[in-house]
C-alpha cells in the first residue's frame, strides 16, 4: 500500500537579532520556499528549493577592540562580512519505534548547499570581480552537511536512557573562503556539552583565554563531532530527573597560524574530545518543558599542565573551585 502522502507547501520568515554588548550587534534576515512530504509512517522530507538570508553588520556597532580582532584575522573578518546567502536545504527524517516500544530510534540527514546560482549568473553576465556581490554583498558559496543519531530506550515505566550522536561538516568554495558566521558549528551551552558554556570550547586542541574580565570567547568551527547520554527517571509525575554524560568538539578544515592545534587530525580525535557530566531537573507539563542542567568538565581538549582529566582535581567543598568549574544550565525543551 502506497502510503505517499501529497506534498505541503512550507513558506518560512525569520528575523534573529544578536547584541554581544561592547562587541558587536548582528542582524540576520531569512526568506524560505519549499515543501515538505511523508513518504510513509517512518520517513519525512523537507525541500527548501529557495532560501535567502541576509546579514547586516553595521561598522557603528562594532566596538574598537572588535573591530582590531577582525582587522587582524583575514578568515574570522571574512566570516563575519554583510554577506548575502541565496540556496537550497534538504532535511531527511527518519523514526522507528519497535514492536514492544521500548526502543525508539531518530535520524536526521541536513544538506544545505548556496551560492551555485549565482554563480551561474556571474558566469553568464561575465562578472569577474573577486569578490562578486549581490545589493552590494559579497555572495556566499559553501556546503554543508550534518547527521544526528537518537535513540532512547525505556528501562521500566520510570525511565529511560536516551543517546544522541551528531556529526557535521562545512566547507566553502569558489566566492567564499571561509563560512558565513551564522553557518558555522559552535559547541557548549544547555543543548550541547553542558559542562563548559556556549561557544568556550575548541577548535581542535586550541584553549581561547579571556585577554581582560570583559572580553567574551567566542569559538566557531567547520567540523563538528558531538555525543550525549542520558539516564532520565521520574520523580514525581511532572517532575523530573536526569544524569548526563556529553563528549564532542568542533574543529578547523584549515590551520589556523593564531589558533595552534586547531585543525582537525583523526589521530588526535579522541586526545582532542572534551567530555562532561552532570545533573538535571525538569518541569515536564507534556505541552511544555522547562529544564536546569549543573555540569562540569571531566576532560578538557587542550594540554593541561598536570593532565587533561580534570576530574581528578574536582573539590566540591572548594567554592573557588566551584565558581571555575560548575555550569549552569537554564532552557526550555529537552537537549533532544
Amino acid at each position: 500500500m502506497d502510503h505517499t502522502t501529497s506534498a505541503r507547501s512550507k513558506i518560512y520568515a525569520s528575523y534573529n537579532y544578536e547584541n554581544r554588548i561592547g562587541f558587536y550587534k548582528l542582524h540576520n534576515t531569512t526568506f524560505s520556499f519549499g515543501y515538505e512530504w511523508n513518504k510513509n509512517q517512518s520517513i519525512r522530507h523537507s525541500y527548501l528549493p529557495f532560501t535567502v538570508s541576509i546579514i547586516y553588520l553595521p561598522d557603528s556597532s562594532l566596538s574598537s577592540g572588535f573591530k582590531a580582532r577582525l582587522d587582524s584575522n583575514s578568515l574570522l573578518k571574512n566570516s563575519f562580512g554583510e554577506t548575502f546567502i541565496m540556496g537550497s536545504q534538504y532535511n531527511f527524517y527518519y523514526n522507528f519505534i519497535s514492536k514492544n516500544k521500548y526502543h525508539l530510534f531518530n535520524y536526521r540527514l541536513f544538506l544545505e548547499t548556496a551560492g551555485n546560482i549565482l554563480e551561474l549568473g556571474s558566469a553568464i553576465i561575465s562578472q569577474k570581480d573577486k569578490n562578486k556581490s549581490v545589493l552590494g554583498r559579497n555572495y556566499a558559496q559553501f556546503f554543508k552537511m550534518t547527521h544526528e543519531f537518537r535513540h532512547q530506550s525505556r528501562v521500566n515505566d520510570n525511565a529511560t536512557i536516551n543517546n544522541k550522536l551528531k556529526f557535521g561538516i562545512g566547507a566553502p568554495y569558489g566566492n567564499s573562503n571561509s563560512l558565513p558566521y551564522v553557518k558555522q558549528f559552535f559547541i557548549g551551552g544547555p543543548n550541547s556539552i553542558r559542562a563548559f558554556p556556549v561557544r568556550t570550547l575548541g577548535p581542535g586542541g586550541f584553549r581561547a583565554v579571556k585577554t581582560n574580565p570583559n572580553s567574551v570567547i567566542d569559538e566557531l568551527g567547520d567540523i563538528l563531532i558531538e555525543a550525549s547520554v542520558e539516564y532520565r527517571f521520574d520523580i514525581f509525575k511532572w517532575f523530573k530527573g536526569v544524569v548526563f554524560v556529553d563528549a564532542g568538539n568542533i574543529w578547523l578544515r584549515q590551520p589556523d597560524p593564531k589558533k595552534p592545534e586547531a585543525e582537525f587530525n583523526f589521530a588526535k580525535l579522541l586526545k582532542q574530545t572534551a567530555i562532561g557530566t552532570g545533573l538535571g531537573l525538569r518541569l515536564d507539563f507534556d505541552y511544555f518543558v522547562i529544564r536546569y542542567d549543573l555540569g562540569f568538565p571531566v576532560k578538557v581538549n587542550y594540554e593541561s599542565e598536570n593532565t587533561q582529566w580534570v576530574i581528578k582535581d574536582a573539590a566540591f567543598g572548594s567554592r573557588t573551585w566551584r565558581q571555575e568549574n560548575l555550569v549552569h544550565n537554564i532552557a526550555v525543551g529537552y537537549p533532544f
